[in-house]
């Protein structure tokens, strides 16, 4: 099966490795450059209607996950979710206008990346 995504994943394997300001920059660039790219995400029910599932990690804070691939998803043990596409864009700012999320984490249970929001609106072009 072709993976439409393979781009954000080479870019997160890439600072994976290496993990320098300057590989940094360049994965943020490859983001930015993709962000009509479709995602997995997983949705729950709330009083608006669907909205992307939030996860909590260890330290305490609140993350939306996205996934590059349904092969991606599929690495996690949770309960089976509805799964839907929505653009990296759109995730990104999804996440910026959820006051009690602290970021989008791509790919958690494989080669991954944390992005906090003020990264989000660096990609996003929101910041300088």
């Amino acid at each position: 099966m072709d993976n439409k995504n393979q781009i954000i994943e080479d870019a997160i394997r890439a600072f994976t490795q290496n993990r320098t300001e300057e590989q940094l920059a360049d994965t943020l660039s490859v983001f930015r450059q993709n962000l009509d790219k479709e995602l997995i995400v997983s949705v729950v029910q709330s009083g608006e209607g669907l909205t992307l599932s939030p996860v909590r990690t260890s330290n305490g804070k609140q993350w939306f996950t996205v996934f590059t691939s349904f092969d991606e998803q599929l690495k996690g043990k949770a309960q089976v979710q509805s799964m839907f596409s929505a653009s990296l864009e759109k995730v990104f700012k999804v996440a910026l206008e959820s006051d009690n999320i602290d970021g989008v984490i791509i790919n958690p249970y494989g080669n991954s990346i944390s992005l906090e929001r003020p990264i989000l609106q660096v990609v996003l072009g929101k910041a300088r």
